[in-house]
Protein backbone atom coordinates (compact mmCIF):
# COMPACT_ATOMS: atom_id res chain seq x y z
CA UNK A 1 0.00 0.00 0.00
CA UNK A 2 0.72 3.82 -0.87
CA UNK A 3 1.72 5.46 2.26
CA UNK A 4 -0.82 8.60 0.64
CA UNK A 5 -3.88 5.78 0.50
CA UNK A 6 -5.04 6.49 4.23
CA UNK A 7 -4.79 10.21 4.02
CA UNK A 8 -6.15 10.15 0.43
CA UNK A 9 -9.12 7.87 1.93
CA UNK A 10 -9.79 10.00 5.39
CA UNK A 11 -9.49 13.10 3.21
CA UNK A 12 -12.29 11.77 0.75
CA UNK A 13 -14.96 10.88 4.46
CA UNK A 14 -14.56 13.97 5.50
CA UNK A 15 -15.73 15.72 2.42
CA UNK A 16 -18.01 14.01 2.35
CA UNK A 17 -19.20 14.72 5.61
CA UNK A 18 -18.21 18.36 5.02
CA UNK A 19 -15.72 18.63 8.37
CA UNK A 20 -11.81 18.95 8.04
CA UNK A 21 -9.70 16.19 8.48
CA UNK A 22 -8.13 18.66 11.42
CA UNK A 23 -11.62 18.88 13.33
CA UNK A 24 -11.47 14.63 12.78
CA UNK A 25 -8.08 14.39 14.51
CA UNK A 26 -9.87 16.87 17.43
CA UNK A 27 -12.97 15.14 17.49
CA UNK A 28 -10.98 11.33 18.38
CA UNK A 29 -8.68 13.70 20.78
CA UNK A 30 -5.99 14.01 18.74
CA UNK A 31 -3.66 17.00 18.25
CA UNK A 32 -4.34 19.63 15.40
CA UNK A 33 -0.60 18.39 14.30
CA UNK A 34 -1.95 14.95 13.70
CA UNK A 35 -3.56 15.62 10.61
CA UNK A 36 -0.22 17.17 9.23
CA UNK A 37 1.37 14.31 9.91
CA UNK A 38 -1.65 11.89 8.22
CA UNK A 39 -0.80 14.36 4.98
CA UNK A 40 2.47 13.76 5.36
CA UNK A 41 2.38 9.98 4.80
CA UNK A 42 2.26 9.17 8.52
CA UNK A 43 0.13 5.89 9.02
CA UNK A 44 -1.41 6.01 12.95
CA UNK A 45 -1.50 3.18 15.46
CA UNK A 46 -4.21 0.27 15.33
CA UNK A 47 -6.11 2.42 17.95
CA UNK A 48 -6.03 5.53 16.16
CA UNK A 49 -6.86 3.79 13.14
CA UNK A 50 -9.91 2.42 14.73
CA UNK A 51 -10.96 5.35 16.20
CA UNK A 52 -11.09 6.79 12.87
CA UNK A 53 -12.89 3.23 11.26
CA UNK A 54 -15.57 3.82 14.38
CA UNK A 55 -15.92 7.52 13.72
CA UNK A 56 -16.62 7.13 9.61
CA UNK A 57 -18.44 3.57 10.16
CA UNK A 58 -15.87 2.12 7.89
CA UNK A 59 -13.35 -1.22 8.03
CA UNK A 60 -9.89 -0.31 9.02
CA UNK A 61 -9.29 -2.54 5.95
CA UNK A 62 -10.65 0.55 3.64
CA UNK A 63 -8.59 2.80 5.74
CA UNK A 64 -5.34 1.29 4.80
CA UNK A 65 -6.41 -0.01 1.38
CA UNK A 66 -6.05 -3.70 2.22
CA UNK A 67 -9.52 -4.74 1.24
CA UNK A 68 -9.01 -8.68 0.52
CA UNK A 69 -11.34 -10.42 2.48
CA UNK A 70 -11.21 -14.31 2.85
CA UNK A 71 -14.14 -16.26 2.71
CA UNK A 72 -14.26 -19.59 4.38
CA UNK A 73 -17.50 -22.14 3.86
CA UNK A 74 -19.24 -19.99 1.52
CA UNK A 75 -22.74 -20.94 2.15
CA UNK A 76 -25.89 -20.54 -0.54
CA UNK A 77 -29.48 -21.99 -0.97
CA UNK A 78 -28.30 -25.48 -2.48
CA UNK A 79 -25.53 -25.49 0.24
CA UNK A 80 -21.90 -25.11 1.03
CA UNK A 81 -19.72 -24.38 -2.34
CA UNK A 82 -16.52 -25.39 0.07
CA UNK A 83 -13.77 -23.58 1.32
CA UNK A 84 -12.53 -20.47 -0.68
CA UNK A 85 -10.30 -17.52 -0.73
CA UNK A 86 -12.49 -14.72 -2.51
CA UNK A 87 -10.80 -11.56 -2.71
CA UNK A 88 -13.68 -8.82 -2.48
CA UNK A 89 -13.05 -5.72 -3.60
CA UNK A 90 -14.51 -3.23 -0.94
CA UNK A 91 -15.59 0.01 -2.19
CA UNK A 92 -16.67 3.37 -0.84
CA UNK A 93 -20.10 3.30 0.06
CA UNK A 94 -20.44 -0.95 -0.02
CA UNK A 95 -21.19 -0.82 3.11
CA UNK A 96 -24.71 -0.24 2.36
CA UNK A 97 -24.66 -2.79 -0.43
CA UNK A 98 -27.38 -5.65 0.70
CA UNK A 99 -25.93 -7.87 -1.47
CA UNK A 100 -22.64 -8.88 1.17
CA UNK A 101 -25.39 -10.32 3.46
CA UNK A 102 -26.82 -11.82 0.62
CA UNK A 103 -29.65 -10.22 -0.52
CA UNK A 104 -30.05 -10.42 -4.25
CA UNK A 105 -31.99 -7.51 -5.67
CA UNK A 106 -33.13 -6.54 -9.22
CA UNK A 107 -35.94 -3.68 -10.37
CA UNK A 108 -38.39 -4.50 -7.94
CA UNK A 109 -37.45 -8.08 -7.10
CA UNK A 110 -36.02 -8.67 -3.65
CA UNK A 111 -34.96 -12.51 -2.86
CA UNK A 112 -33.02 -13.11 0.77
CA UNK A 113 -30.50 -15.51 0.28
CA UNK A 114 -30.30 -15.14 -3.37
CA UNK A 115 -26.61 -14.51 -3.72
CA UNK A 116 -23.86 -16.01 -1.14
CA UNK A 117 -23.30 -14.07 2.44
CA UNK A 118 -20.12 -12.78 2.65
CA UNK A 119 -20.14 -10.67 6.11
CA UNK A 120 -22.47 -11.71 9.00
CA UNK A 121 -25.93 -9.66 8.90
CA UNK A 122 -25.62 -8.85 12.74
CA UNK A 123 -22.38 -6.54 11.93
CA UNK A 124 -23.64 -5.07 8.89
CA UNK A 125 -26.97 -3.96 10.68
CA UNK A 126 -24.38 -2.51 13.55
CA UNK A 127 -21.95 -0.46 10.28
CA UNK A 128 -25.76 0.68 9.30
CA UNK A 129 -26.85 2.40 12.93
CA UNK A 130 -23.38 3.57 12.96
CA UNK A 131 -23.59 5.13 9.73
CA UNK A 132 -27.34 6.41 10.26
CA UNK A 133 -25.78 8.51 13.40
CA UNK A 134 -22.97 9.97 11.91
CA UNK A 135 -24.92 11.30 9.22
CA UNK A 136 -27.04 12.83 11.74
CA UNK A 137 -24.17 14.07 13.79
CA UNK A 138 -21.27 13.82 11.65
CA UNK A 139 -19.80 16.23 14.64
CA UNK A 140 -21.07 15.03 17.59
CA UNK A 141 -18.00 14.22 19.17
CA UNK A 142 -16.69 17.50 18.80
CA UNK A 143 -20.24 18.83 20.21
CA UNK A 144 -20.15 17.22 23.13
CA UNK A 145 -18.90 20.48 25.14
CA UNK A 146 -20.83 23.81 25.39
CA UNK A 147 -18.70 26.52 25.38
CA UNK A 148 -20.99 28.53 27.89
CA UNK A 149 -19.17 31.99 26.46
CA UNK A 150 -19.23 31.58 22.82
CA UNK A 151 -20.18 34.99 21.15
CA UNK A 152 -19.80 36.98 25.23
CA UNK A 153 -16.22 36.74 25.86
CA UNK A 154 -13.74 39.29 24.58
CA UNK A 155 -10.32 39.66 24.66
CA UNK A 156 -9.05 42.21 27.50
CA UNK A 157 -6.30 43.50 25.52
CA UNK A 158 -7.41 43.47 21.56
CA UNK A 159 -11.22 43.18 22.35
CA UNK A 160 -11.90 40.72 19.60
CA UNK A 161 -13.65 37.38 20.43
CA UNK A 162 -12.41 34.54 22.13
CA UNK A 163 -13.46 31.51 20.85
CA UNK A 164 -13.86 27.78 22.84
CA UNK A 165 -11.05 25.09 21.75
CA UNK A 166 -9.86 22.18 22.85
CA UNK A 167 -5.87 20.51 22.71
CA UNK A 168 -5.08 16.97 23.72
CA UNK A 169 -1.86 16.94 26.12
CA UNK A 170 1.23 14.94 24.49
CA UNK A 171 2.04 13.53 27.55
CA UNK A 172 -0.60 12.63 29.53
CA UNK A 173 -3.13 12.56 26.48
CA UNK A 174 -5.75 14.40 28.34
CA UNK A 175 -7.83 16.67 26.65
CA UNK A 176 -8.08 20.49 27.88
CA UNK A 177 -11.05 23.19 26.85
CA UNK A 178 -10.19 26.65 26.84
CA UNK A 179 -11.14 30.29 25.38
CA UNK A 180 -8.79 31.59 23.02
CA UNK A 181 -8.69 35.33 21.87
CA UNK A 182 -8.76 35.72 17.14
CA UNK A 183 -6.15 37.60 17.11
CA UNK A 184 -3.57 35.71 18.66
CA UNK A 185 -4.62 32.44 17.45
CA UNK A 186 -3.92 34.48 13.60
CA UNK A 187 -1.30 35.46 15.06
CA UNK A 188 -2.00 39.24 14.60
CA UNK A 189 -0.70 41.33 16.87
CA UNK A 190 -2.31 40.21 20.18
CA UNK A 191 -0.34 38.18 22.78
CA UNK A 192 -3.20 37.23 25.13
CA UNK A 193 -2.48 33.45 26.41
CA UNK A 194 -5.39 31.09 26.43
CA UNK A 195 -7.89 30.90 29.59
CA UNK A 196 -8.96 27.51 30.84
CA UNK A 197 -12.62 26.94 30.06
CA UNK A 198 -14.03 25.92 33.78
CA UNK A 199 -12.21 28.91 35.41
CA UNK A 200 -13.58 31.40 33.40
CA UNK A 201 -17.10 30.09 33.31
CA UNK A 202 -17.16 29.53 36.91
CA UNK A 203 -15.70 33.19 37.20
CA UNK A 204 -18.71 34.35 35.50
CA UNK A 205 -21.34 32.59 36.91
CA UNK A 206 -20.08 33.47 40.49
CA UNK A 207 -19.98 37.10 39.51
CA UNK A 208 -23.12 37.02 37.89
CA UNK A 209 -25.05 35.77 40.86
CA UNK A 210 -22.92 38.08 43.41
CA UNK A 211 -23.74 41.28 41.04
CA UNK A 212 -27.11 40.32 39.57
CA UNK A 213 -29.36 38.28 41.87
CA UNK A 214 -29.76 40.63 44.28
CA UNK A 215 -33.08 42.23 45.23
CA UNK A 216 -32.40 45.43 44.09
CA UNK A 217 -31.29 44.78 40.51
CA UNK A 218 -34.06 41.93 40.10
CA UNK A 219 -36.37 44.87 40.84
CA UNK A 220 -34.91 47.03 38.34
CA UNK A 221 -34.79 44.41 35.74
CA UNK A 222 -38.63 43.55 36.16
CA UNK A 223 -39.24 47.15 35.90
CA UNK A 224 -37.49 47.29 33.18
CA UNK A 225 -39.20 44.25 31.16
CA UNK A 226 -42.79 45.87 32.42
CA UNK A 227 -41.63 48.66 30.84
CA UNK A 228 -40.94 47.21 27.27
CA UNK A 229 -43.89 45.13 27.30
CA UNK A 230 -45.97 48.28 27.44
CA UNK A 231 -43.90 49.70 24.40
CA UNK A 232 -44.28 46.88 22.69
CA UNK A 233 -48.03 46.19 23.32
CA UNK A 234 -48.66 50.16 22.20
CA UNK A 235 -46.42 49.88 19.15
CA UNK A 236 -48.94 46.73 18.06
CA UNK A 237 -52.34 48.51 18.75
CA UNK A 238 -50.78 51.68 17.32
CA UNK A 239 -49.75 49.67 14.00
CA UNK A 240 -53.35 47.82 14.35
CA UNK A 241 -55.45 51.40 14.14
CA UNK A 242 -53.09 52.88 11.59
CA UNK A 243 -53.39 49.90 8.94
CA UNK A 244 -57.32 50.15 9.86
CA UNK A 245 -57.33 54.05 9.10
CA UNK A 246 -55.38 53.28 6.30
CA UNK A 247 -58.54 50.69 5.27
CA UNK A 248 -60.78 52.98 5.47
CA UNK A 249 -59.02 56.08 3.41
CA UNK A 250 -58.98 53.20 0.53
CA UNK A 251 -62.21 52.81 1.08
CA UNK A 252 -63.39 56.41 1.14
CA UNK A 253 -61.29 57.29 -1.85
CA UNK A 254 -62.84 54.19 -4.48
CA UNK A 255 -66.56 55.46 -2.97
CA UNK A 256 -65.17 59.05 -4.35
CA UNK A 257 -63.89 57.60 -7.42
CA UNK A 258 -67.68 55.76 -7.79
CA UNK A 259 -69.50 58.46 -7.49
CA UNK A 260 -67.11 61.08 -9.63
CA UNK A 261 -67.96 58.33 -12.05
CA UNK A 262 -71.93 58.65 -11.82
CA UNK A 263 -71.92 54.75 -10.66
CA UNK A 264 -73.48 55.25 -7.37
CA UNK A 265 -75.16 59.26 -7.99
CA UNK A 266 -78.67 57.73 -7.93
CA UNK A 267 -78.43 55.43 -4.49
CA UNK A 268 -76.67 58.06 -2.66
CA UNK A 269 -79.54 60.91 -3.58
CA UNK A 270 -81.73 58.54 -2.49
CA UNK A 271 -80.15 57.51 0.43
CA UNK A 272 -79.29 61.30 1.21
Amino acid sequence: MKDTVFYERVLKLCSEKGISVTALAEAIGKQASTASGWKKGAVPRADTLRQVADYFGVSTGYLTGDESVNVENVHTNNGIIGHAHAPVTIVNGSERNEKYIGVYKWNDVVIEGGVPSIIDKALFMRVQEKLALNKKAPARAAGKVDYLLSTKLFCGKCGTNMNGESGTSRTKGRKYHYYKCANAKRRKGCNKKPVRKDWIEDLVVIETVRRVLIDEVIEVIADKVIELQGRERDKSLLHALEMELEGVKKSIANLVRAVEAGIFSGYITLTV
